[in-house]
Parts: C-alpha cells; sequence; structure tokens
C-alpha cells in the first residue's frame, strides 16, 4: 500500500493515496527513492532557528520549492497545484485533507532559505550521486550560458546623470529595476542584458557538479578555476574563451589534464576530449525550456542565484532518477 512516509498518518488518507497512485509511473515518486531529502533537514531548520513556532513543516515548503522549480510554476500556481493534484500533495507530504500552506508562506520561507542554502542542498545532492559512484570526474565540461533580466528593455525608464554613468560592475541600463544585471554578449554579434550561469558538468553523469552565477558582463574565462576546485577532475575541457595563461597554469597546478580550446589552434589538444565539450548544450536547453532559466525569476543577483542553484537541484535529481531508478514492473497479460 502506498503510505505518505512523513508525519502520522490515518487509514483514510492511505486507502485514497493507494487507491490513486498504485501503478503511477512518476519521476516525483522515483525521486523520493533515489535522493535522500533527510539531509536536507538541517538546513531547512535553520530558517526556524529564531523563531519559537513552526507554521509549516519546512521539509513540506521545500518540496513545494522543489515543484515550483521542476514544472516552472508561480507561487500561486504551485500552491493550487499542491492543492489540488494528488501526486504533488502525496509528494510534498500533506495529507489528503489537509490545505497547502499559501503562496505568501511559500515566498518568505524561500526568500529566508536563500541562495548560500540553496547551495548547500545542491551540493549535498552532488555528494549523494558520488556516493552512488555515478560522478567519475574522469572529465568536466565546463561552460556557460546567458539568462535574461527580468527587464522591459524597450519600456520607459527614467534616466539621471548618476545612472548614466560607466559602472565598475559594467554596462546597466539607465534606471533598470535589477540592481545587478548587466549587458553582456553571446558573441561578437549577439548581445543579452541579464546574468550568466557558469557550470561545471561531470561528462559521464551528465550532472552538474559546480555553478556560479554572475552579472551578464563577467569574463567566462575568469570562473574556470571555480568550476574546477572542488573534487578536480582527472580531465577538464572548455571552448576558446577560456584559453587564458592562468586557467592553463592552473590545470597544472591542479594536475589536471588541459583540453581547453585553443585560439589559432596555437597548441594540440586532445580531440577526443574537445569535441565532448557540446555535450554539455542539453542540460542548458533542459533547464531554459523545461525549468525557465531563459529569464530570471526575480531582481537581484542573490535571488537569480537562488532560481539557477534549485533549478540544478532540480535537473541533477532528475538524472539520479534516469540512473538509478527501477524500470517499470511489466503489465502481466491475460491469456484468454
Amino acid at each position: 500500500m502506498i503510505q505518505r512516509k512523513t508525519g502520522q498518518t490515518s487509514f483514510f488518507e492511505d486507502v485514497v493515496y493507494d487507491s490513486v497512485l498504485r501503478g503511477v509511473r512518476h519521476w516525483l515518486l522515483d525521486v523520493q527513492r533515489v535522493v535522500d531529502f533527510e539531509r536536507f533537514r538541517p538546513v531547512l531548520e535553520e530558517v526556524f532557528s529564531s523563531q519559537t513556532g513552526r507554521p509549516t513543516n519546512p521539509m513540506v515548503l521545500f518540496k513545494m520549492v522543489f515543484i515550483q522549480f521542476a514544472m516552472d510554476l508561480s507561487d500561486r500556481e504551485v500552491e493550487e497545484q499542491v492543492q489540488l493534484n494528488l501526486l504533488y500533495k502525496y509528494f510534498v507530504g500533506l495529507p489528503v485533507d489537509k490545505k497547502a500552506p499559501d503562496h505568501s508562506t511559500l515566498c518568505v520561507f524561500r526568500n529566508a532559505l536563500g541562495a548560500d542554502r540553496f547551495e548547500r542542498m545542491f551540493n549535498d545532492v552532488v555528494s549523494q550521486a558520488r556516493e552512488q559512484k555515478l560522478i567519475t570526474d574522469n572529465l568536466r565540461i565546463i561552460d556557460s550560458t546567458h539568462i535574461h533580466a527580468r527587464v522591459d528593455l524597450f519600456g520607459p525608464h527614467p534616466t539621471t546623470k548618476d545612472q548614466m554613468q560607466p559602472r565598475d560592475k559594467g554596462p546597466t541600463l539607465p534606471g533598470s529595476p535589477d540592481p545587478d544585471a548587466t549587458f553582456g554578449r553571446k558573441s561578437a554579434t549577439k548581445g543579452f542584458y541579464g546574468f550568466k550561469g557558469h557550470f561545471g558538468s561531470d561528462a559521464d553523469s551528465r550532472m552538474m557538479t559546480d555553478v556560479r552565477v554572475t552579472p551578464g558582463h563577467c569574463d567566462d574565462g575568469s570562473e574556470f578555476p571555480h568550476l574546477i576546485k572542488n573534487h578536480p577532475p582527472e580531465a577538464a575541457t572548455a571552448d576558446k574563451a577560456y584559453d587564458s595563461r592562468n586557467n592553463h597554469n592552473h590545470c597544472r597546478k591542479q594536475r589536471v589534464v588541459d583540453a581547453i580550446i585553443p585560439k589559432k589552434h596555437r597548441y594540440p589538444v586532445d580531440a577526443q576530449l574537445t569535441k565532448r565539450r557540446k555535450e554539455i548544450e542539453p542540460r542548458f536547453a533542459e533547464m531554459k525550456k523545461q525549468h525557465g532559466m531563459n529569464q530570471a525569476r526575480y531582481w537581484g543577483l542573490p535571488k537569480v542565484t537562488l532560481q539557477i542553484m534549485a533549478t540544478a537541484l532540480v535537473v541533477n535529481c532528475k538524472r539520479m532518477v534516469y540512473w538509478l531508478a527501477l524500470p517499470p514492473e511489466p503489465v502481466p497479460v491475460n491469456m484468454v
């Protein structure tokens, strides 16, 4: 019988969940078997450490946030879906007859968690994957992708003399409501306004191992050392934007095989490694098309970092389901 694994259950709700969800194949049911969410509880409970009461189980709220980024839902939409969808209600650990936490509670909780705690939980998922021998660290693929700011570039923006002055952090849109977004370039002919997500991906498991978020103008190459610092891989590959003396020296110091694609073919590299660089692109497409990472949900670098960390956490959990979840049992055929 399908039973809710959190809190006390009643015979009534067990019967309801069992009658509706028995035999259902869904990745949210699988992710609870392959990812130990209870390891997040000490991080989640830090949010309530200075409060006398806990209005809602923090694990319920975190799993609602998980669904929010997994399904690309707004705060109000995820409240409605958890209230009406029995699969979602079962996943977050709510009794059948209990109302879902409201969207304002969810927003306050998510903001209280902050980017740092989401990064710690992201790192814990990576650790769980390493414990399961999924991440091999044979080859780390390094690349970045742009995230558009939540700003109307063509709308009216008030300008002042101070706002028009160049700023050390990079070129900004005068009067922009986002204080941290800057103009950057995808190529020599294409620009954007927003942020960059810098990722390190394990080539064998196709899981993200490291994440950094910067304003859009930041140089890709400067983030390379941060993306191979934790658990240095045997080899690392990246495109020509990362071809710099500092990055080559860093690989040498870390004893990492250097497969950064050189500009103008200045030196030979292992073609078997460099041709795998493009394997990170499907992960970017997945995060943007399925999880809403193409555009920032919020204003400000801290909240955009939270969004990118949460999205990477969800995608890694999906990848763990892909590698570890058992295949569905075959449906018996009644022979006549």
